[in-house]
C-alpha cells in the first residue's frame, strides 16, 4: 500500500475471511488494521467484504467510520466466488485477511496482498505475516 497520504489509490478492496477456522480476535483485528490503513492513504473507491464460502457482505467505505462491526460468516472456506466476482470490479489492490487455510483459486488479474498471522504463504500475490 502507499505509505503517504498523498499516495492515491483509485479502487481498494479489503477482505476479511470470516470462517470458522479464523479466530475471532483475528477477525476483529482485521477491521483494526484497516482502519489503520485507511488513515494514511486517499482513495476514491474502497470496499470491505465479508467472506467465508462466499462474499457475505459488501459495503462500500465512504469513511473510516464506514467500517463494519459485526461479522458475518463464520462457515466453511472458499474464495473461488469471491476472487472471480473481484475480476469484474477491476480493484487497484485488494488486501485479504486470512488464515490461508484453504484450496487457493486460479490467480486473480489484480494484484493481492494477504496478510496473515499463520505460517502459511499464499501460492500467488504477496504474503505478509503480522503477529
Amino acid at each position: 500500500l502507499p505509505s503517504t497520504k498523498s499516495s492515491k489509490v483509485d479502487k481498494i478492496i479489503f477482505c476479511s475471511d470470516t470462517s470458522g477456522s479464523m479466530a475471532d480476535q483475528d477477525v476483529g483485528e482485521s477491521v483494526s488494521a484497516t482502519f489503520k490503513a485507511l488513515e494514511t492513504i486517499q482513495w476514491v473507491e474502497c470496499y470491505w467484504l465479508w467472506v467465508d464460502t462466499k462474499t457475505q457482505q459488501k459495503i462500500e467505505i465512504n469513511d473510516i467510520n464506514d467500517l463494519p462491526k459485526n461479522v458475518i460468516g463464520r462457515g466453511g472456506t472458499d474464495f473461488n466466488e469471491t476472487l472471480k466476482e473481484l475480476e469484474k470490479e477491476n480493484p487497484t489492490i485488494v488486501v485479504f485477511f486470512s488464515d490461508l487455510e484453504v484450496n487457493f483459486p486460479k490467480e486473480p488479474s489484480y494484484p493481492i496482498i494477504w496478510i496473515t498471522k499463520s505460517t502459511n504463504k499464499a501460492p500467488y500475490g504477496k504474503t505478509i505475516k503480522i503477529k
